[in-house]
């Protein structure tokens, strides 16, 4: 018996770790990073659109350009491939979740991924443990269709509990803040795909 369940550890150990993959670590390339100056726009702005910024709540959603907004207030730089310099000149990684993630899942600190249903079974070691204030976290379908991204604004290690901020297509249900990570896990498919965006090690 002894022996049956050691093989179904190790069984169940190789599953978790064969669907939580971390894509990879790289340098500290953003050690600069204000994670405070990101929450607090995040905070600010949450819950309704700063009108120096294009509201895109009618053109496929605004979630992606909130969450640039936010990491740019922490210090993240325009580039010629990341950028915002008005409504009708923008870069597609600004706006969009999928280019967002195809410009900075190989210059962040670690940008793991996992399916949802892994990642609330390994809560504690998985998002609760990588995740820091001003970092980001998007969704798939399981099919890679990239659907939605949010910037992390706070934490309480008592409950382990994450929190977030967020735009989206409708101002009156996806505008908030102080969301519950955990919670809002619950609510979508445990197929969903969650890829991680930790801008740099540290606080």
């Amino acid at each position: 018996m002894k022996n049956v369940k050691r093989i179904l550890f190790s069984i169940s150990t190789a599953l978790i770790l064969s669907l939580s993959s971390t894509i990879g670590a790289f340098a500290d390339d953003y050690s600069n990073y204000n994670r405070n100056n990101a929450v607090s726009y995040a905070n600010s702005w949450a819950t309704s659109p700063n009108s120096a910024f294009k509201n895109y709540i009618y053109d496929g959603g605004d979630c992606t350009n909130f969450v640039s907004q936010c990491v740019y207030a922490g210090g993240l730089p325009e580039t010629s491939s990341w950028y915002y310099y008005g409504s009708k000149n923008v870069s597609a990684s600004w706006i969009m979740a999928q280019s967002f993630r195809d410009y900075y899942k190989n210059k962040v600190y670690d940008n793991t991924v996992l399916t949802n249903s892994i990642a609330q079974v390994t809560w504690a070691s998985s998002l609760y443990s990588k995740l820091w204030p001003g970092d980001v976290i998007q969704y798939s379908h399981a099919n890679g269709t990239m659907l939605h991204s949010q910037i992390i604004t706070g934490y309480d290690s008592g409950s382990k509990s994450t929190y977030f901020a967020q735009h989206g297509a409708d101002s009156y249900n996806y505008f908030y803040k102080d969301g519950n990570l955990k919670y809002y896990l619950q609510g979508r498919p445990a197929s969903d795909t969650i890829y991680l965006c930790r801008i740099k090690s540290g606080a």
